[in-house]
């Protein structure tokens, strides 16, 4: 599942920017499905853990739930999953962070970690209605051992670049 996500996404952003839009359908479809077929291996299995299971498996599962956005009671369940593995020292403090700011951007239009952001045909941004400030996201972002916010800004627009210049 994570691989059509990524092989999907990745034929995606290969195409110039005003024809991506021309996908949204078929990723919507995807995510449908692979959020389905994840529900159900959490439901007979419980979250697929790097404690339990590796890396690469939790790691696939939460890309799954990251692009469930038409199931938002879904990601706050993962995501309240995930911040008990972090208060026990396990799990992944950068999917708590993404999964965390997508919820919440969905819900109150804010975001503690500045992890999502607006992608236009000019670069990638952070709203600024969606943070409190760049010192106070910063410091939270150090707290999971993340990049300042203003490399993670740099690295998104250089791929928006790259993409760009295709």
């Amino acid at each position: 599942m994570a691989q059509e996500d990524y092989d999907l996404r990745s034929r995606r952003g290969a195409l110039p920017f005003a024809q991506q839009r021309a996908l949204d359908n078929e990723v919507t479809q995807f995510d449908k499905k692979h959020t389905t077929r994840l529900k159900r291996i959490i439901a007979e299995c419980g979250w697929p853990s790097s404690a339990r299971y590796d890396e690469i498996t939790e790691t696939a599962a939460w890309l799954i739930v990251q692009h469930a956005d038409h199931d938002i009671a879904f990601q706050a369940e993962v995501l309240a999953t995930l911040k008990q593995s972090i208060i026990a020292g396990q799990g992944n403090p950068r999917q708590f962070a993404y999964l965390s700011d997508r919820v919440s951007v969905t819900q109150t239009g804010k975001q503690t970690y500045g992890t999502q952001l607006m992608v236009t045909e000019k670069g990638s941004f952070l709203p600024e209605e969606e943070i409190g400030s760049i010192d106070e996201v910063n410091a939270k972002r150090r707290e999971l051992g993340m990049e300042p916010l203003e490399d993670y800004l740099k690295r998104a627009n250089a791929t928006v670049a790259n993409a760009a210049a295709r």
